[in-house]
Formats: C-alpha cells, structure tokens, sequence
C-alpha cells in the first residue's frame, strides 16, 4: 500500500546550491536500478535530474526527490505528475538509498552522513526524521548555512513555522548572498495559515531581495514576491508578478501557478493549508514482544505486519528538538519473507513510526507502543532513581540514579521532565531541572538550581514547554523543551509559595496555588505573565478538566468551578482530585486515607479498601498508619494509579515509610502491587505524588 504524504511546501522550492550535497549524489549513483520493470514503483532521482518532453526540458530536480514510474520505454521512465521522462541513469534504487545512508550514519555520526540521511528522509517526505538529523548536524557544525536552510524547510513542511523563521533567519545571517532564506521567510509572512505570523512588509522586502539576487529570472522568487503583494492587498503588483513567474516556470509547475493567477484576480491571497499528519490513515499496534529466551527489552516490541522478500525496515521515533536516537533494523534485499517485525523504539514512547520500503512501494505505520509508567524507584536508605514500568509489571527499566523528583512525562509519552537532587535527601537542594528520553537517554539540563530549589515540573499541551516553580518564594518559570525561552512570571502582588502549576488543555492559562499570608489562593495567570486572576480563594491544587472547561481544588473538601470562576460545586471531603481522560470519573483520597472514585456531580462510585496483602508484609510489627496518595489515570482511562504507604510517625518533618505502586481497575477490582518507590520522604511529599503515567 503507498501512503501519499502530504506536504503545502513543493520540494522544487529548495533553492540551495547543489555543491554541499556531492558527495551525497556521488554515492546515490552507484545505486542505481536493475535492469527491471519500474512501472508502478517508487525511484529516487539524484540532484539536477532533468525530465523531459521531446527534446523540452520540463522540470529539473533541486534535490533528491521520490518519483512514481508510471511508464518505461528502453532506458527513459514516465513520470506523469511531472510529465516528462527521466534517463534511468539519473535513478536509483530507493530501498539501497535508506540502506546506504542509515549504514553511513551508523559507523560515523559526521554532518555530512546526518546531511545525507536528512536529505533522503526529505525526499520521502519524513519531515520529523529529517529534521532531526539536521539538528545534530547542526550541533556539530553550527556554522553550516544551508542545513540551517534544510531544518527550517523540514519544520515548516511540519507546521513549526516560527521555529523554520528562526532557521531562516540564521541561514540569511551566515549566507546573505543566498536566496533561499529570503524567499523561504518571505513564503511563510505571505501565506502563513497562523495570521500571527503573517506579515506583508517583511514578505515583501524579503521577496524583492530573493528577485533582485536571482535577476528577476527565477519563478519560485517571482511567485513569492506576487504571494507577498497580495498579503499586502495589492492585487495589481501582485498580478503583475504572477503573471511573470508564469511565463518563465517549469512546464510541470505552470498549473500550479495558474490556480495563483486566479487567485490573484479574485482578489484572494494565497494561504498554506494546515499541516496534516500522513500517517493517521494507517494504523498498527505494538505488543509487548516475549520471546523463547524469557522477555525482550522494555523497548522491544513485534509489529505483525507482512515484510515482502527484499524489504529494508527502517524504524525511528518522533522527533523532538536535538534529542533524536535513530535505530534502524530490516531485511536486506533476498532475504526470506517475515510475519514479524521487531521494533526498538528510540524513546520508548508513543506515536513511533514505521518505514518500509519494499517492492518499489513506501509503507508507513503509525505505531503506539504500550504506555509506560515512569517513578521514583528505592535504590538505598536515603537515595532513589527513576524507574519506569509498563502496568501489567513487565518491562522495568532504571532510567536514572541518584535523587530525582517530581517525574513529569510529556503529551507524547517521548521524555521525561524532573528535578535532579543531591544524593542525599538530607541534602535537599537540588540541582536543577532535567530532561530525558523516556527511556532515560540524552538527559540534559534545562535550568540549573542558581536561582533556588526547583519543582513540580508540568507540561504545556504542545509538549513544547514546561512550567515549574523556583527560588526562594517558589515563583513560576517556564522554559522551553529544547532548553531556550527561559522566564520568570511574576506572581501576584502579595503572593508568595506558588505550587501545583499546571497549563489549560489549550495552552492559553497556567492554574496554580499560590500563598497570601496563612492561606493558600489559586489564580489562573497567561503563560506571558498577563491576565493575572484570583479565582478561588483559601484553594489549593487546582487541576483541569481535559477539555479545560473547569478546574478541580481542593479547599475544606474537594470542589469543581468553571475557569470563569462561576458555578462552584463542592464534591466530596478528601483530596488529591484526578480527572479520568474523558472528564466521566474524578479519583480521590478520602480523609481516612483511602481510594475512591466519583462522578463529576460527586456522587461515590466506588471505595477501595487499603491494601494489606504480602506486599507490606513485616511492617505490621511497627506502630504505623496506612495511606494512599496522588491517584492517576491510565491513558485510555480503565486503570488508576496510587501510591499506598504504611507510616511510622517520628519526631520532627521525617516519616519511615514502606511504600508501595498499585494499579486498580476503574471498577475498584483487582488491585495489585507494582513497584516499590521511595521511603524515606519530607511530610509534605505525601500530598505530591513521585510518578507519572501516560
């Protein structure tokens, strides 16, 4: 089956110099196509491939492209969305390509290699993987122009317009010379579907520095510089140039172009179609692969799914900034047929894709590997590590020594957010917010501790920030996943202690708690700092329902008020509210320290008794107290997860505790013992809860 994938940015657009990808070329060459029937297959086309009708060249490649061969006549092979043939010289075989590429990258991990790859994920159209390997060619030479281009064309093909601007505006700085960067910018201030983004004078200057260095002779500049007046509402100028960019395009381009023209006279400028993801038409599911020799690595999972004979597998996760591990595995060509394809998921989460080249056709998958827990798991008397877990028990990894706190998964289920401590809790301070991939790889380092203690990470919906609280009358930060944008909000006049940040599910309000004197307000405040307002007073833990229409707290009992502040309902006594995913049931802890489960109008659905089995076992012998805290719903909402501690009072702000993970089916049914996590805990951390699961 070929999945067509959908891009609003032609490839033709890359206007780059052919130079810096030669190599690449050069060794495309050597893998060119069998002596075989093409017709119906996918080829790939090398840099300045010319397609031809007669003796009339009709479209000239800029960069690698994919073809469908829809005709063959002795060494010429028809392409009709061009419409034009193609020497089979100027080919080569698409499955050898990835292989070539990927093998490149695996024995040496240069920009040059990374480039290749990233231009071959381009011709694909795999705008996430592409972009991932620019960015790590970036890393290791910040200083090369064009791939500053090439990231910013692939983050645009994915909707990232204001990061792809960034990208442009980098590639202009390094090389002013260059045209592509300005036609690029001003592509995107002309027709961008985010109007925030658009803007017309800059569209305009940009457009006329791209002509004014290309003569006035390039059809791509031209277009733009008409796309560009006609934001501005210059429909006259914007004829003018569309008719010129016309007259000189590509015969293969020229209905594009026209469809322009028409646009341009009805007095209509033109406008990118929202991206949208190519892979929601096929999905497939991972399961948890056990094989003969006992279970397989926590990230190891079997697609079912038909691999015909000469297959070449490539499998890559969700790219998300610089952190990006490719693994690739398949078969090589001639190999036998396999049901089963073993996937290693780069991070471990969801979302992964699948490639797979085979018979001339492209196949993609989109597919979601089981959910994963991820907790603070008892190393020694005083110290823990991050552990993460799948539900049914299985799959335990260790992502982390030492200290770390307030795990916070992202929206993807690709990394995890946390506060990094000293090694010893007695030694509070921390130093600093982390993040990892889900699988505990690549962590790094968001925002050191400089300014005071930090803690109680969330996520912004988009999985692009994170807000938290810092420094010594715990403010609000926020700073983005990729390490940039970082910002203090100022809290409220008076309001010192801000806990319990957390974002709307649309990104537009941060609800947290924040203390004026002895009690605890909770405000709702705009990522930017503005529209501070006080919505509930002496409140704390506010928490949104999944369409962000109201807001749970707690406050002498456990309550719900729209975001307006309006229609304020008390539910139950208790605390630690949960929301389910689809808003039907909200968890709790009641006040004699147990589970429960109501409905949105507070009416108990079920009560689940404290657990007392073998998993405590030795601990009856000390005077204690039993206690669950922080519950959590699984994704698709049929589980919940809790924390149950058995407590022995000391003098003083410390507790020894035996502390057990437990998953419970929504029904109250069926609860068991999962982990174990950290016993040794400040008092308050027991209104917090050290995990997360998505």
């Amino acid at each position: 089956m070929l999945c067509v994938i959908r891009s609003n940015v032609p490839i033709g657009r890359l206007l780059v110099q052919r130079a810096f990808i030669g190599s690449l070329v050069m060794l495309l060459s050597s893998q060119t196509v069998a002596e075989e029937s093409l017709v119906g297959k996918q080829v790939i086309t090398n840099s300045g491939a010319e397609f031809k009708e007669g003796d009339t060249v009709v479209y000239r490649t800029e960069l690698l492209e994919v073809h469908t061969v829809d005709a063959e006549e002795g060494d010429r092979l028809w392409v009709k969305r061009v419409g034009g043939w193609v020497e089979r010289k100027d080919v080569g075989n698409l499955s050898l390509a990835f292989m070539a590429v990927a093998g490149a990258v695996e024995q040496e991990r240069s920009p040059q290699n990374l480039v290749a790859r990233g231009l071959v994920w381009v011709a694909v159209r795999e705008f996430e993987n592409a972009a991932g390997d620019f960015t790590e060619a970036i890393e290791l030479n910040s200083k090369n122009a064009p791939v500053y281009f090439l990231r910013g064309f692939a983050l645009q093909n994915l909707g990232e317009y204001r990061r792809a601007l960034a990208d442009y505006d980098r590639m202009c700085e390094l090389m002013p010379e260059e045209t592509a960067g300005y036609e690029s910018r001003a592509w995107i201030y002309a027709t961008c579907p985010d109007a925030n983004l658009r803007d017309a004078a800059k569209a305009v200057a940009d457009a006329t520095k791209a002509c004014e260095v290309t003569l006035w002779k390039d059809a791509r500049c031209l277009t733009t510089l008409a796309a560009a007046y006609a934001e501005a509402g210059d429909f006259a100028k914007a004829i003018e140039w569309q008719e010129k960019a016309l007259a000189i395009a590509w015969p293969a381009e020229k209905n594009e172009f026209a469809e322009r023209l028409d646009l341009c006279r009805a007095g209509q400028p033109f406008r990118e179609a929202p991206i949208q993801s190519p892979y929601d038409e096929l999905p497939a599911d991972a399961v948890p692969m056990d094989g003969d020799n006992g279970p397989a690595a926590a990230d190891q999972h079997v697609l079912t799914c038909d691999v015909p004979d000469g297959a070449t597998i490539l499998v890559d996760g969700r790219v998300r900034g610089a952190e990006r591990q490719l693994t690739w595995s398949g078969l090589a060509p001639g190999r036998q047929t396999a049901a089963l394809i073993q996937v290693r998921f780069p991070h471990g989460g969801e979302a992964q894709r699948v490639v797979m080249i085979a018979g001339g056709q492209t196949t993609r998958l989109a597919v979601r590997a089981p959910s994963r827990i991820v907790y603070e798991g008892k190393v020694g008397p005083k110290i823990s590590g991050l552990y993460s877990i799948r539900s049914d028990g299985k799959g335990t990894q260790r992502l982390s020594n030492g200290l770390q706190t307030d795990p916070a998964i992202s929206p993807d289920g690709a990394y995890v957010a946390y506060c990094r401590s000293n090694s010893s809790l007695y030694e509070y301070p921390n130093i600093g917010l982390w993040i990892a991939g889900i699988n505990g790889s690549n962590p790094r380092r968001l925002k050191s501790d400089r300014d005071g203690v930090i803690d109680a990470p969330s996520w912004s919906p988009d999985g692009k920030q994170l807000v938290f609280t810092c420094g010594e009358n715990n403010e609000l930060w926020i700073v983005g996943m990729d390490g940039t944008g970082l910002r203090r909000v100022r809290l409220p006049p008076g309001a010192t202690y801000a806990q319990s940040p957390s974002w709307s599910p649309d990104g537009k309000l941060v609800a947290f708690s924040a203390y004026v004197g002895d009690d605890a307000n909770i405000y709702t405040i705009r990522p930017d700092g503005k529209d501070v307002r006080l919505l509930v007073e002496r409140a704390s833990s506010p928490s949104w329902s999944p369409d962000g229409g109201r807001i749970l707290f707690v406050g002498n009992g456990i309550h719900s008020i729209r975001r307006d502040g309006s229609d304020r309902r008390r539910l139950a006594s208790g605390g630690a509210p949960a929301w389910s995913p689809d808003a039907s049931k909200i968890a709790f802890c009641t006040d004699d320290g147990r589970l429960a489960i109501m409905d949105p109008r507070g009416r108990v659905l079920v009560t689940v008794s404290q657990y007392r089995g073998p998993a405590f076992e030795g601990f009856e012998k000390i005077r204690h107290q039993y206690r669950v805290s922080h519950p959590r719903w699984s994704p698709d909402g049929k589980q919940v997860l809790y924390a149950q501690w058995a407590l022995e009072q000391r003098d003083g702000p410390f507790l020894r505790a035996a502390a057990k993970l437990f998953v419970i089916n929504a029904d109250g049914k069926g609860p068991r013992p999962l982990a174990e996590i950290s016993g040794e805990y400040f008092g308050y951390v027991l209104d917090k809860g050290p995990f997360d699961w998505r």
